[in-house]
This record gives structure tokens, sequence and C-alpha cells, in this order.
């Protein structure tokens, strides 16, 4: 398989990246300084996360072990960790220059379609098929406190937190201790 990158303007082709045959790449994020691409898989076993080096077109660290096929990767602002998430709903959050995994996390929901960090890089949203939005603080694995978002009620309400605050957007939810 292949990745490709173009400029969205022009609709030139920019680079390349060529991977074994068997590859077939489900979801892709870039690094937020642009120079790096996350790449997941569904093919290959153990299904693996792949960050390479955009310029130089090279894979630079790859993160094994998901069974199921991964559905979504995401880059922490600061560009250090990258989430993956995948069909058996597991989250793994991995170091993007060493290749260790820093967090596991399991959603007890349907398969999960989405997965992004907070623009602080402190929490992690998590979104299922069919089950709600949860916040994560995935420091340390613990669902934030009244942050498990459901459906709006009437069509055009905002979703609401647990607590009743108005998430109109993601943000962490601040909450009271006690």
């Amino acid at each position: 398989g292949m990745v490709r990158m173009w400029e969205f303007r022009s609709g030139k082709e920019l680079k390349t990246i060529n991977e074994s045959a068997a590859a077939v790449r489900l979801r892709v994020a870039f690094s937020p300084d642009g120079e790096r691409l996350a790449t997941a898989s569904s093919a290959e076993a153990p299904r693996p996360v792949r960050v390479w080096q955009i310029a130089a077109e090279k894979e630079i660290c790859r993160f094994p072990g998901h069974r199921e096929s991964i559905i979504s990767v995401a880059f922490s602002p600061d560009g250090r960790d990258v989430a993956s998430a995948d069909l058996g709903s597991r989250i793994r959050v991995w170091n993007s220059k060493t290749a260790e995994e820093v967090q596991a996390l399991k959603v007890n929901d349907s398969s999960i379609f989405a997965v992004t960090f907070s623009p602080d890089g402190r929490s992690l949203a998590s979104a299922s098929a069919d089950g709600p939005v949860h916040v994560w603080d995935w420091t340390t694995g613990h669902g934030r406190r009244g942050c498990r978002l459901s459906t709006p009620s009437a069509p055009g309400c905002p979703a609401r937190c647990g607590h009743g605050a108005a998430c109109s957007r993601f943000r962490p939810c601040v909450t009271s201790a006690g």
C-alpha cells in the first residue's frame, strides 16, 4: 500500500510513502509540527501504528499490539504521544519517540470510532458507535468525573456533561471536589 500527500490548493502530489503490499491504512494523522505522520493498519497482525518522518519518507517508530482493526489515531498537541483506538474498544497511548506504551484504556461500549486529545493535552476523548463520548484523564486512565457525554435530548440542544454543564464543544469538564 501507499500513503500519498497532496498540496491542498493545487492538488499536486508532494510525497508518497511506500509500504508492504499487504498493508491497508485506515487512518492517518499529522503531528502538530507537520513533520511526522502516524498511520494505522488494519491488515497486518499485530496491527501496528507507525510514525513516519515525512521529509525523509522513512518509518521512525512502530507501535505493535492491537488485535482488532485500528479505527483512529491522534497526536497529542505537543507531538510527544500518539493515541490509537481499535474496533475492540481499546485505546492505547504511545510515546512517539521511544515507542513505549504509556497507557492502555478499555471502553465498555461498542466499537470506538474516534479518539482525540484536548487542546491542553491532559484529556483524551473517545466516541463509540452507539454509546456516549468518554473523556479521560489519560495519564491516570480514569474517566473525568461527570464527563460521559450523551446525545442531546432535542435537536439543536448541546450535549450535556453528567453534572449539567453545557458542553457545546469538546473541552474537559470542570468539577468541584466532593
